[in-house]
């Protein structure tokens, strides 16, 4: 009998060192190199923020012509929107005749187009992940810079520009490109940069550093400040371009119910922030446990793992001074990147589906 106790203790010691070295060798192969995050607790799921379907039965315009939309633009006439897309196609959506929109190959500009705003002469600005900053017209393709700092970029995002045709953008992370992107989610660490591009230098400068995941840039009406959001701490931020505060950096809104995207501005003050997916218990584990997402990574190589890392995904609407008024979301829908509600009716893309949607009633804001 004793010598069967030593011979099950001499296999559980065996296990246990195996296990050990199979987890080392795991680390040791890993190519993301995380830390720990801590995160503020969730925001209760209660008033502006209570569960909702308002997606639930959104129209879908331009089904299976719009792959992958990323963000909106919208005309000066308000008629249409720009939205670029995983086949390299800038598309055009005119909107303007309920029943009979359309959908236009406006223009070719390969890669993956991401944020895209338009500018003073209405050409757009488009920031192509490791392509860098393009001018984009009906007819030409510029590319306007491809580096700051010394460093050049790898995932520039987001993107906005003031009436003189100044811009402001941001990178994701100067480590990772497009195609990696997922290993700076797991990595979490601030490697993204926000930036500003001078047309008449035609140079970009690095205005701040040690970001997580910088996304969009949204001016205000006057221009005298702009939002930023940082995704995977769940917040946007103030950064200020005119008097006192020019340069200083305040918070717009924190603990968001998800992982916020890209923002928008439109005619009524509001800023809607596209959400990718609402934060849970999965996603806050990863954060706190860097060794966990070791094994996520590996993992996500053979199972999708977005329905328990990025469910619910939805567009909350914001106050200039911070206050969340209003939100749209769906639990059947993941990955919306861009929303903006206009003639009462809220329209978004997700990175998930080949449409603009569009919310199925005039629902009143909260």
């Amino acid at each position: 009998m004793g010598g069967g106790l030593i011979q099950n203790a001499v296999w559980v010691a065996v296990l246990c060192l195996a296990s050990a070295a199979a987890w080392q060798a795991l680390l040791r192969m890993s190519p993301i190199h995380p830390l720990s995050v801590h995160l503020l607790p969730r925001p209760p799921a209660e008033g502006v923020y209570a569960p909702n379907l308002r997606l639930n039965n959104a129209e879908k315009i331009g089904s299976g012509l719009i792959p992958g939309g990323e963000d909106l633009a919208v005309d000066r006439e308000g008629k249409s929107f720009f939205t670029g897309c995983n086949d390299g196609w800038i598309k055009r959506v005119w909107v303007d005749q309920p029943g009979a929109e359309r959908v236009e190959n406006w223009t070719f500009v390969g890669g993956r187009p991401l944020g895209l705003a338009l500018g003073p002469g209405d050409e757009l600005i488009v920031c192509a992940g490791d392509r860098g900053l393009l001018n984009v017209t009906r007819d030409e393709v510029e590319v306007l810079c491809t580096e700051a700092g010394g460093l050049p970029f790898k995932t520039v995002d987001g993107v906005d520009v003031t009436k003189e045709g100044v811009v402001y953008f941001t990178e994701l992370t100067y480590k990772y490109s497009p195609k990696d992107i997922l290993l700076g989610v797991f990595e979490y660490l601030p490697h993204g940069r926000l930036l500003k591009y001078d047309p008449s230098s035609k140079t970009a400068t690095v205005l701040l550093t040690d970001l997580y995941f910088p996304n969009a840039v949204a001016l205000s009406k006057k221009e005298d400040f702009f939002i930023y959001c940082e995704t995977l701490i769940f917040r946007c931020r103030k950064y200020w371009l005119e008097g006192e505060k020019a340069g200083k950096v305040e918070t717009f809104i924190e603990n968001l119910p998800g992982f916020p995207d890209n923002v928008i501005l439109d005619d009524d003050g509001i800023y809607w922030i596209g959400l990718l997916g609402e934060r849970n218990m999965y996603w806050d584990l990863a954060a706190k446990y860097a060794s966990l997402r070791h094994l996520l990574l590996r993992i996500s190589r053979f199972i999708n793992l977005d329905p328990f890392l990025f469910p619910t995904a939805g567009v909350v609407g914001v106050r200039e001074d911070g206050e969340a008024i209003a939100y749209y979301s769906d639990p059947k829908r993941s990955f919306i990147t861009s929303g903006l509600k206009m003639g009462g009716r809220l329209y978004f893309v997700s990175l998930h589906e080949n449409s603009i949607g569009r919310s199925p009633a005039n629902f009143p804001d909260q």
